[in-house]
């Protein structure tokens, strides 16, 4: 599997991961610290030795709101998924 393959399926398994813990732990309420929620479960499975890119919880955190902005911006065709991981093996 390819490194972008790799990263979109943990990508994939954080959303999946994330919308449980917001169900059982936050009522099902938005959970609005959800960028520090997905790079402390993405770092703890992974994603570093994936990615081949060592990098902290924080600076994960705010990449990940970065491209979320960026994937937002515009209409796109692609899933968010697909358009974090290519962002990413792209650095």
């Amino acid at each position: 599997m390819s490194q972008e393959k790799e990263i979109k399926h943990l990508l994939i398994q954080t959303v999946q991961n994330h919308h449980k813990y917001q169900e059982s732990h936050l009522g099902g309420q938005y959970n609005t610290e959800w960028s520090s929620w997905y790079a402390e479960y993405l770092l703890a499975h992974g994603l570093s030795e994936v990615w081949d890119r060592e990098i902290t919880q924080d600076e994960l955190a705010a990449l990940l709101n970065q491209m979320d902005k960026e994937y937002n911006a515009e209409e796109r065709e692609g899933s968010w998924p697909t358009f974090y991981a290519n962002k990413m093996v792209s650095m």
